[in-house]
């Protein structure tokens, strides 16, 4: 995981081959409100297929 200036994300998930990139205008309700891993974790993830064994 990684964060940029201004609301950017870089996530690396290396067992399921994936990168999520979130380029997004970060306020200081939705940084306190943890929403890009918010999104991240409820919706993304669980949408990637099942990491190798």
């Amino acid at each position: 995981m990684a964060s940029g200036y201004g609301g950017q994300w870089l996530y690396v998930d290396p067992q399921r081959d994936a990168v999520i990139a979130v380029t997004a205008r970060r306020t200081p309700e939705s940084a306190a409100r943890g929403q890009a891993m918010a999104l991240i974790r409820r919706e993304l993830l669980p949408a990637l297929r099942p990491a190798a064994q």
